[in-house]
This record gives structure tokens, C-alpha cells and sequence, in this order.
């Protein structure tokens, strides 16, 4: 039986890109046109939730941190988006707390600056590794089916927002 060495090597060279650089498959599933993967995040009281969790209204899903000024001028947009359009869309703002000098210390961040919306500690980065997030902020946003329709890197403005979700 002749082996085919070509296809094999291919084979091979693939399964071992897999093991040593799995995100690469992350970034082929965070793509626009593709489902978000499905990640688990715990919000500031505790509670543990999956992005799967959200399935049946579009999701913004954004990375930020407290030490970001481009993240701290979006942050008054998403409370008046939050306030204005919190009942269709679901916003999940996912804090890099990694990066963070304590989960407390946004929790009082979060406190302090009056936000309403929903927050998200990602305490380890494996949420942020798993989207291959290098800048802050960067938002995705998802149709009702979790599905990636565009991917914005920097801050956003409100109208910017409304438009995107076609509000």
C-alpha cells in the first residue's frame, strides 16, 4: 500500500498547528459570519453565566478595563444605550480583570461610576484569549442567534451603537 507522503505531511502539520496554537481555531470562530463561541463569565454578585445564555435578542459583547481611557469614554454611551435599549438588546461588558489590581476594586470602579448595565469579570483571560482581544475596547456584535456581524476595535458613541443594531 503507497502512502501518499504530500497529504500526510499536510496531515500532520495541521494536527500539530492545532495542539501547539489552539487559538488559532478561536479565530476562526470569531469571525464575522460565524456563532460566537460560548464562554462563562461571573457577573459582580457571583453568578455565573454562558454567552449561550443570551441566545434570542442580539448581544453586544464587549472587552474593556478600568485603566483604559478609550474604554472609560464609552462607558456613558453603553449607560444610555443600556437605559434606552436594555429590553432588545442584551449588552454583556466583560471586564479584563486580570489586568485589574482586584475584582474588588471594580466592583467599586463600577459602583462609583454609577453603571446599570450588566458586568462581567473575566478573572483568569481566558475568555479575552479565547477572542484573541489584543486592544481595548473591542466589541462584537451578535444577531439574535449569536452570530458575529461585525467586530469594532475602539470606543463607541451611542449613535454609533443604535445604528449598528439598526434601533
Amino acid at each position: 500500500m503507497k502512502i501518499n507522503r504530500g497529504v500526510s505531511f499536510v496531515s500532520l502539520a495541521l494536527i500539530i498547528s492545532l495542539v501547539l496554537f489552539p487559538n488559532v481555531v478561536a479565530l476562526a470562530n470569531a469571525q464575522k459570519g460565524k456563532i460566537a463561541p460560548d464562554f462563562e463569565v461571573v457577573d459582580l454578585k457571583g453568578n455565573t453565566f454562558k454567552l449561550s445564555e443570551f441566545n434570542g435578542k442580539p448581544v453586544l459583547l464587549n472587552f474593556w478595563a478600568t485603566w483604559c481611557p478609550p474604554c472609560l469614554s464609552e462607558l456613558p454611551e453603553f449607560e444610555r444605550f443600556f437605559k434606552e435599549h436594555g429590553q432588545e438588546v442584551h449588552l454583556v461588558a466583560v471586564n479584563l480583570t486580570v489586568s485589574e489590581k482586584s475584582v474588588d476594586y471594580v466592583k467599586r470602579f463600577v459602583e462609583d461610576k454609577n453603571l446599570s448595565f450588566p458586568v462581567y469579570l473575566d478573572s483568569h483571560g481566558l475568555t479575552a484569549q479565547h477572542y484573541l482581544v489584543r486592544y481595548v475596547p473591542t466589541s462584537y456584535f451578535l444577531d439574535e442567534n449569536l452570530e458575529v456581524k461585525e467586530i469594532h476595535i475602539g470606543p463607541l458613541k451611542y449613535e454609533e451603537i443604535v445604528q449598528k443594531f439598526g434601533l
